[in-house]
């Protein structure tokens, strides 16, 4: 027990002395915003709502957010058949 306690505070000494952490305490930077349409696509939206003024137009959406998985005969629908497209984006949906 003695034996642990010393490498314990040894550690804790070359910790305090380099400011190494050992992967102790890291802290992940946070995440940083990027814009939600390209230059192009932007241009792509104004055109749209030009030539579409009655019409609904949404920008980047999921694809898990407008299909569903098909039912499979003889099994059930697993999560794997919906990760299959959930992920990715469509750039309008109007």
């Amino acid at each position: 027990m003695a034996l642990i306690i010393f490498f314990l505070s040894a550690l804790l000494i070359v910790r305090a002395i380099t400011g190494v952490s050992f992967g102790l305490g890291r802290v992940a930077p946070g995440p940083v915003a990027k814009p939600l349409l390209t230059d192009r696509e932007a241009a792509m939206l104004l055109v749209l709502e030009e030539l579409l003024p009655t019409a609904r137009i949404h920008a980047q959406v999921a694809m898990g957010a407008l299909l569903r998985a098909p039912p499979a005969p003889g099994r059930r629908t697993l999560s794997s058949d919906r990760n299959y497209f959930s992920q990715k984006i469509v750039d309008f949906v109007i």
